[in-house]
């Protein structure tokens, strides 16, 4: 039983890697299609820096909970939440908007 206890803990700890970069990208991609969305948040692009990352804005340019991005020094996508958007509790103030926190890799 303890060998078994060991043996899942290095996997756990190793992390899950995918045969190819195609995989890791699908699998991002499902993650990042679980996710909430404000319909009502629009998106409009200012000229100044703004905290919105651009994969976050989908075509119809509605801020999403979830994006993933592609980390090719480090062979993996990573998958990016703000919490602010999935709690429904998003505004458009400056200390309503959240911060986006990388919560999932995919490495390849």
């Amino acid at each position: 039983m303890k060998r078994l206890s060991v043996v899942l803990l290095l996997l756990g700890l190793a992390g899950c890697y995918y045969p190819s970069k195609l995989e890791a990208r699908r699998a991002c991609a499902r993650w990042e299609n679980q996710e909430k969305e404000l319909s009502q948040v629009k998106y409009i692009k200012t000229e100044t820096a703004d905290w919105v990352h651009l994969p976050a804005v989908n075509e119809n340019n509605t801020i999403t909970a979830r994006y993933c991005e592609d980390d090719n020094n480090t062979k993996k996508f990573v998958g990016y939440e703000n919490y602010a958007i999935q709690n429904e509790t998003w505004e458009n103030k400056e200390d309503k908007k959240g911060e986006w926190k990388a919560i999932k890799n995919f490495r390849y």
